[in-house]
């Protein structure tokens, strides 16, 4: 249980952020990751979206632990508020190592993962597996996060497949920006999604005096939205 990852070194973790990286082939794909000191077993560097190296506020070069999965109980479902931005943090516990998984509010994951948190049962061993799969033509991409109860994969609660009815808002184009707008959806799925399932998990082991990172990480940045998340 608690941190997977197909490298062979590892390391420790205790908060955690998505973030895109690249694999053995070269190929991006979607990890957890921790930052982490120059010289830590199994670190990588982090680059911005331009190649240039991301550094600190001091100007030192920035490193990560990647991990490809999360294994554990989720006893807190948490909206934080930064002045960098807002995040949905899951805390999650595997005996007696404790994690916190901050999502960015809005993007891919964050959605996906509140599309099926509906259908997860509180109090359950949850595998949490976050994919980034880009189409041959490498034009639009499949993000989001892949869950697991009981052995089995948790679905969304509405989809193509399950159907749109009673879901969230669609996003709406705005032609003079130019581009999504995800406002109203993001509010409904905070309102009815992520507020009252929240009450199952409260008071349940939350974790306390939980270290937080006192900027966001550099580097990739959220996902951004394109037309493969409508109609949410």
């Amino acid at each position: 249980m608690g941190l997977i990852t197909n490298n062979t070194n590892q390391g420790g973790a205790t908060f955690l952020s998505v973030r895109i990286s690249t694999d053995a082939k070269g190929r991006k794909n979607a990890v957890l990751a921790k930052r982490c000191d120059e010289g830590t077993p199994g670190a990588r560097q982090i680059f911005k979206a331009d190649g240039s190296p991301a550094l600190t506020k001091e100007g030192q070069t920035c490193w990560r632990l990647e991990y490809d999965a999360i294994e554990g109980f989720i006893t807190r479902l948490e909206k934080h508020e930064a002045e960098w931005g807002n995040y949905l943090h899951i805390h999650i516990k595997d005996g007696a190592d404790k994690f916190v998984l901050s999502l960015d509010r809005g993007d891919r994951y964050w959605s996906d993962f509140l599309l099926r948190l509906p259908l997860l049962t509180p109090q359950t061993l949850t595998k949490f597996q976050p994919y980034s799969i880009a189409d041959e033509d490498g034009k639009k991409t499949n993000q989001g996060i892949s869950m697991r109860q009981f052995g089995k994969k948790v679905e969304r609660r509405w989809s193509k497949e399950a159907g749109y009815e009673g879901g969230p808002p669609q996003a709406t184009f705005d032609e003079d920006e130019q581009e999504w707008k995800w406002g109203k959806r993001n509010k409904w799925m905070e309102e009815n999604i992520l507020d009252p399932i929240a009450q199952d998990y409260e008071g349940a082991h939350p974790l306390e005096d939980q270290p937080m990172p006192d900027q966001p990480e550099p580097g990739d940045g959220p996902p951004p939205h394109s037309e493969d998340d409508l109609p949410f």
